[in-house]
């Protein structure tokens, strides 16, 4: 498992957290704990708030930050569509 994480933010809900050195089982690991964590956590105007998280692995993924950022963006429009939190 990666020892540090970093995130950053891009925009309004929207964060990225890199965390080098970890493999596709750390990563999505690491995602289940995030959405875990945020489940039931917040709410607004009597909504819960969700999550949808992607997961993108350097280099199988893409080998620079556009095609991983890209690859990321399928897994959480893809978790959004079959209605679960990671895809």
């Amino acid at each position: 498992a990666p020892a540090t994480a970093t995130v950053a933010t891009e925009g309004l809900g929207r964060l990225w957290i890199v965390a080098p050195g970890a493999g596709r089982g750390d990563a999505r690991a690491l995602g289940e704990r995030i959405a875990d964590a945020t489940d039931g956590a917040a709410a607004h105007r009597g909504v819960p708030l969700t999550v949808s998280i992607g997961v993108a692995v350097w280099p199988s993924d893409g080998e620079d930050a556009e095609a991983l950022v890209e690859h990321a963006d399928d897994g959480i429009f893809a978790a959004r569509a079959a209605g679960v939190r990671l895809a």
